[in-house]
């Protein structure tokens, strides 16, 4: 044991002497390394790292704030304007330090270009997988988003700026503080879905979020995103606005820095476009909405009766809207630069425009915009199924602006003006005889016609053969829906405007078309609407008494017969004028009225308003169910069997065809039943020999441009010529008859002169 100790001890005796030995040698060649490769430190290398902000951002190019202060004093190609954090304040420092010249740099904010998709973010959507990081849940999944663009809310961004700028909000988007934020993009290098981006800090304004797929709407992207309405490139005083697949952009070379910023903050509707140094909503005078609060703001309603009182009475059912809920729809409206709705109108009301002037309090010059386009605003704004509303960009992130109820507004108002003796009514050119036309039909498309024509000075003359003017709107649509001293109002325009209506005249088989031209006329148009109703075509049909044909109905009813027709009515149809029929019946006192319709209730065709306010009134609607026999003892109507259908393919009107279920039929009792299954003209007033060309579903055939018959000088317009359609449809096709028929008198005192 001691021999073995001793050998132990001799050993690491001599492993000490060698390390011993060896380091003496390495530090003798430290010492005489250092003397030979000796470097002088530079004290102004710490003068320089002391001003940068010490983010170690890595902007500069180097990998921290001392590395960068060392070769901007040692290196003379390291220029001293590399700081991005920094900015020019710092690069000015440098220079001063160093000696080198600086160019001035822009210095730039972080800004978020979107507040997330409609659920906020989808970080909910990630953490049951354990990832707290946006990059790894973003490679992974990609994110649950309405928007290309938004955030995923993990907050990589705010754990990577080293200077405190990003903090997470309520909902987990983040927000940039502009004070502290530097611009040096730390926060736009993690950001995996360029949620974020540097802007200008001297350019006025961002837009929030833009969609990339140009046939994507605004309901397909963000919560705050902008639609493509065009107003902050319509105002933008310095062209500094483009819109391309809905989506505005800035242009900075054109963009000036406005001193109020008005013209792409607070007149954006959407509140997509925002000041780019924050996103605070722009300051608004007290009593006023900001941008989010008017996008924010809710569809008013309009006043009705009570659902229970009203079936009592043929007083007006919908009461409009007071102003004070006008002048919110009014704050709704975007007023577009394209405006989708003016184009899907069939009568291109200039809708932006008017509604811009009401915005401003210029009514008046409301109303002669209005008047323009509508020679009935009052009228249209009540029964017109507004499809202009259907575009209404408004639309697209919640309900579209209630155009019919401002409509309505504007031709109540001109009305009252008028019998106040404020607004003039309408009269001919003074002067002017451009010669006669005549007009069969006293309806929508006649009158619309007559005001366009008495206004450029033609003699005009109404053959009506019915006892009173405006066609179906008068014959047709109840009182409830349509009080007929809004109709009077018309009428005295006409008159104003020197239009005679001749009542109980028209055309007929003893008066040969030919004959008006012999009087003098230069031009005819026939608008004689489409009063004949279809055949159902099943058993029993007309072979009992209490068989009634709902325009038949209507007529007798409008006309001032307000007897009950039966005790239980059933209505077949399931357009406005079986509505119509039913809701009129309960106003006559009959407690036990039925519809039946074939197919759902989201086909019917008629107007949605309409459907609800006639279930409010408890009409019972038989939906799917189809009509198969008509029912009758001793002559009279005691019922309908029906069968129940389901829905099956698509037919040519594009809903899908109703099948009937096999074994499904069953009878609903009544003593009247009213066929509202449409209409077609009614051709039989024709004399012989009229020569004119009709098609095979009983209407007037046309030139498609002209509206001009295969007989010369002799037009034809609205239902006559199109089959059942709207009453803005209707006025439409009288514009373009009137401008047809000024066209081709022109073109006979031309060739008059000529001779």
């Amino acid at each position: 044991m001691f021999i073995l100790s001793v050998v132990s001890l001799s050993h690491s005796v001599t492993l000490v002497i060698v390390l011993g030995a060896l380091a003496l040698a390495f530090g003798l060649l430290l010492a005489f390394a250092a003397k030979k490769l000796a470097v002088a430190y530079n004290p102004l290398i710490d003068e320089v790292a002391e001003e940068l902000p010490k983010g170690q951002c890595g902007q500069c190019g180097f990998a921290g704030c001392q590395q960068y202060a060392e070769a901007v004093v040692t290196r003379p190609e390291v220029p001293p304007n590399l700081c991005v954090p920094g900015g020019n304040d710092v690069a000015q420092i440098v220079s001063i330090l160093t000696g080198k010249k600086a160019a001035e740099i822009k210095p730039r904010k972080a800004v978020v270009l979107c507040r997330g998709g409609r659920g906020g973010t989808s970080a909910q959507k990630f953490m049951y997988d354990g990832l707290d990081d946006c990059i790894a849940a973003s490679q992974l999944y990609g994110g649950d988003l309405a928007c290309e663009f938004s955030c995923l809310g993990f907050g990589n961004c705010v754990r990577a700026c080293p200077y405190g700028a990003l903090s997470l909000d309520g909902v987990g988007v983040p927000t940039v503080d502009p004070v502290k934020c530097t611009g040096c993009g730390l926060c736009v290098s993690v950001c995996p879905r360029n949620v974020i981006a540097l802007v200008p800090t001297d350019k006025p304004s961002v837009v929030r979020c833009r969609n990339q797929d140009p046939q994507e709407r605004a309901e397909q992207i963000c919560a705050m995103s902008c639609v493509g309405c065009g107003h902050c490139k319509d105002i933008c005083p310095h062209g500094a606005i483009t819109v391309k697949n809905n989506v505005a952009s800035v242009d900075y070379e054109r963009c000036q820095s406005c001193p109020e910023p008005a013209c792409l903050v607070v007149e954006c509707k959407f509140g997509a476009i925002v000041p780019n140094h924050n996103f605070k909503v722009p300051y608004t005078e007290p009593g006023k909405l900001n941008p989010v609060e008017r996008i924010e703001l809710a569809r008013q309603n309009e006043r009705h009766l009570d659902p229970v009182e009203r079936a009592k009475t043929f007083d007006e059912v919908n009461l409009g809207m007071e102003k004070e809920k006008i002048d919110l729809e009014i704050l709704r409206c975007v007023r577009c630069t394209i405006p989708a709705c003016t184009e899907r109108c069939p009568i291109h009301n200039r809708i932006g425009e008017y509604v811009g002037l009401l915005a401003k309090g210029d009514e008046i010059g409301a109303i002669k915009v209005l008047r323009e386009t509508n020679p009935m605003p009052s009228l249209l704004g009540r029964v017109c199924p507004h499809p202009c509303e259907s575009k209404c960009i408004r639309g697209a992130k919640a309900e579209a602006t209630s155009i019919h109820a401002i409509e309505r507004y504007v031709g109540d108002l001109e009305r009252r003006l008028k019998k106040e003796g404020k607004i003039a009514r309408p009269t001919p050119p003074a002067g002017v005889d451009l010669g006669r036309v005549a007009i069969i039909g006293a309806g929508p498309a006649g009158i619309t016609a007559a005001f366009d024509l008495a206004s450029k000075g033609y003699k005009v003359t109404i053959f009506e053969r019915s006892p009173v003017s405006g066609g179906m709107t008068h014959l047709g649509i109840p009182e409830y829906r349509l009080p007929r001293d809004v109709i009077d109002d018309i009428l005295e325009d006409l008159r104003s405007l020197k239009v005679e209506i001749k009542y109980g005249e028209g055309i007929d088989k003893n008066r040969p078309l030919k004959s008006f031209f012999e009087q003098d006329y230069q031009a005819l148009l026939l608008a004689i609407g489409a009063y004949k109703g279809l055949s159902l075509g099943i058993e029993g049909e007309g072979q009992f008494e209490g068989f009634i044909d709902v325009l038949e109905f209507l007529r007798r009813v409008n006309l001032g017969d307000k007897t009950l027709p039966g005790k239980k009515i059933l209505v077949i149809g399931g357009g406005n004028s079986a509505i119509d029929a039913a809701r009129t019946s309960l106003r006559l006192g009959c407690a036990d009225v039925n519809i039946v319709y074939r197919r759902s209730k989201a086909e019917m065709p008629a107007n949605p308003e309409e459907i609800e306010d006639a279930e409010k009134e408890k009409v019972t609607m038989h939906y799917l169910v189809a009509p198969v026999r008509i029912t009758g003892e001793a002559g009279r109507v005691t019922g309908m069997e029906v069968i129940r259908c389901e829905l099956g393919e698509p037919d040519a009107s594009g809903r899908r065809r109703p099948v009937p279920i096999k074994g499904s039929e069953y009878h609903i009792a009544a003593d009247v039943i009213i066929p509202a299954i449409s209409q077609k003209p009614d051709l039989s007033c024709l004399a012989q020999g009229h020569g004119l060309s009709i098609s095979r579903w009983d209407s007037f055939e046309v030139d498609e441009k002209t509206l001009e018959t295969n007989q010369h000088g002799i037009f034809a317009a609205g239902d006559a010529v199109t089959g059942p359609a709207t009453v803005v449809q209707a006025v439409a096709a009288g514009h373009r008859a009137a401008s047809a028929i000024d066209e081709f008198c022109a073109a006979r005192r031309k060739q008059a002169a000529a001779a």
